[in-house]
């Protein structure tokens, strides 16, 4: 079943996808990525969003698809503005990602409560600025996920909280492509040496593909999710 649903409250727009009424022990998997985005990169150009590969995932996931709250203009969202100084150096607003991360982590609770998933094993998958907040929001409530898969994104360390009193059991799969122009690869390849100094465990990988995901890629995630369910 799948149904789409707007929150007031949250000012997000949330869409939902599963087919297993009557399942036990539902999981849930949240997909973060600004409205838009064309992240498939395919042979013959038919480019997907993040929703779109819901059926090829197991029936016991729970699929939640979130909208960015931010408009960009031509049917475009965002979860934060990205803005240039008269330098041309880039910066993000802080501000609205520290809003937009307290936004999604109510929405998982949400979910959760409405429909029971088990509390101890969420995934968030988020793909550019939603592999950024999914990283800051891993950090700021801990064990709020257990799973990330990061997909052409990097870990911002304005948005890590200064010091973790808790203990952090999330684990992480990192994804990249090694000619994307939008967010360097370099600044992907810094993540899985810093959750390494955490002593998180962690993935990483990379495509020859610009700012998008591979279909091998997508198969690779596919397989370490299905390890964890």
């Amino acid at each position: 079943m799948s149904l789409g649903l707007s929150s007031d409250s949250l000012k997000i727009s949330v869409a939902i996808k599963f087919n297993c009424e009557g399942v036990s022990a539902l999981r849930l998997i949240l997909f973060c990525s600004s409205i838009n985005d064309k992240i498939f990169c395919c042979k013959t150009e038919d480019l997907l969003d993040l929703f779109s590969f819901a059926n090829e995932l197991p029936d016991t996931l729970v699929i939640v698809s979130l909208r960015a709250p931010y408009e960009m203009g031509y049917g475009g969202y965002a979860w934060y503005d990205i803005n240039l100084d008269s330098e041309n150096n880039k910066f993000s607003d802080l501000d609205q990602a520290r809003k937009s991360l307290q936004k999604i982590t109510e929405t998982i609770d949400y979910i959760k409560t409405k429909y029971t998933t088990n509390p101890d094993n969420t995934f968030l998958l988020g793909f550019s600025q939603g592999a950024i907040l999914s990283y800051a929001l891993s950090f700021n409530f801990p064990n709020k996920i257990q799973h990330v898969i990061a997909l052409s994104g990097y870990l911002n360390t304005e948005l890590m909280p200064e010091e973790n009193t808790q203990k952090i059991n999330t684990d992480y799969y990192i994804s990249h492509g090694t000619v994307d122009q939008v967010i360097p690869v370099d600044w992907a390849r810094k993540a899985s040496p810093f959750l390494d100094s955490k002593e998180l465990k962690n993935e990483y990988s990379e495509y020859p593909v610009g700012h998008g995901v591979a279909p091998q890629n997508f198969y690779s995630f596919k397989k370490w999710i299905e390890n964890r369910l």
